[in-house]
C-alpha cells in the first residue's frame, strides 16, 4: 500500500481548478491496497510468469484534481511477463516484457479498461549493481476525450459535456502514451535501493513530463 505525496505545479490554473492544485503545496495519503498472485510456467535461460492482481482503494480519498493520492478505483489486471537470458551476446545481459490487462471499476457507465505493455533490458555490472532502460506503451479501451478527435474542431472540455462528467475527467481519459525510461538496482544483505528515471514521448489526452523516483524495498520470506 502506498503513501503518495504530490504537488500540482504551473503558472496556469490546473483544469479543474480547485483549490487542492491552487495552493501549490503538498499532499499526502495513503493510496490503494494491492495483492499479485503469480505462477512460473518456464525458468532458466527463458522465464514465463502469468499473474493476477487487484487494487482496492485504502479509504475514501480525493480524487479531483491534480494533487491527489490517485484514482480511488478498484481494478482486477492479467497480466504475463516474459524473460530472456542473452548468454550468447554476455551473461550479464537479460531481457524482459511484460503485458498486462486491467479491467477497471466503471465511473457513470463509461467503460475504461487498459492495456499496458513494456519491454526493458537489464545489465547485470556487478553482483549488486544492476542498471534497466526501455519504454512502456498505453492503450485504453473506452474512455473520453478530451482533446483529440482528429480532424474535427475540438477543444476542451471535449466528451465531458456535462458538470458531472468533467468532475470525473481524470478517471475518465482515454488516456494512451508512449513512455521511455531507465533505472539502477543496488542491493545490500537486506535491502534493495533503486532510482529511476521516466520520460513522456507521446500520447493523447494523457499528462506530459518526466518522474525520478527513488526508493527502498525490504524483501523477506518466512521460514518453517
Amino acid at each position: 500500500m502506498p503513501y503518495v505525496f504530490s504537488q500540482f505545479r504551473g503558472p496556469n490554473p490546473s483544469p479543474a481548478n480547485l483549490p487542492v492544485d491552487g495552493c501549490r503545496c503538498w499532499h499526502s495519503a495513503l493510496q490503494d491496497f494491492g495483492g499479485t498472485v503469480r505462477f512460473a510456467l518456464l525458468s532458466g535461460r527463458v522465464g514465463l510468469t502469468p499473474s493476477v492482481s487487484i487494487g482496492v482503494p485504502s479509504h475514501a480519498y480525493q480524487f479531483e484534481g491534480e494533487a491527489v493520492a490517485g484514482y480511488g478505483l478498484r481494478e482486477v489486471r492479467v497480466a504475463v511477463d516474459g524473460g530472456l537470458r542473452l548468454d550468447a551476446i554476455s551473461t550479464r545481459l537479460a531481457l524482459q516484457s511484460r503485458y498486462q490487462y486491467a479491467m477497471v471499476e466503471n465511473v457513470l457507465d463509461v467503460p475504461n479498461n487498459r492495456s499496458n505493455s513494456s519491454a526493458t533490458a537489464s545489465y547485470l555490472v556487478t553482483s549488486r549493481l544492476s542498471l534497466r532502460g526501455g519504454a512502456a506503451w498505453q492503450r485504453t479501451h473506452g474512455g473520453l476525450r478530451l482533446g483529440s478527435l482528429t480532424g474535427v474542431p475540438f477543444s476542451p472540455p471535449g466528451e465531458f459535456a456535462t458538470p458531472e462528467l468533467f468532475r470525473q475527467h481524470d478517471r475518465l481519459l482515454r488516456n494512451n502514451y508512449w513512455h521511455v525510461g531507465g533505472g539502477a538496482t543496488y542491493s545490500l544483505n537486506r535491502l534493495d535501493l533503486f532510482v529511476s528515471y521516466l520520460q513522456f514521448i507521446s500520447g493523447t489526452d494523457t499528462h506530459a513530463g518526466k518522474a525520478l523516483t527513488v526508493g527502498a524495498s525490504w524483501p523477506f520470506q518466512r521460514t518453517p
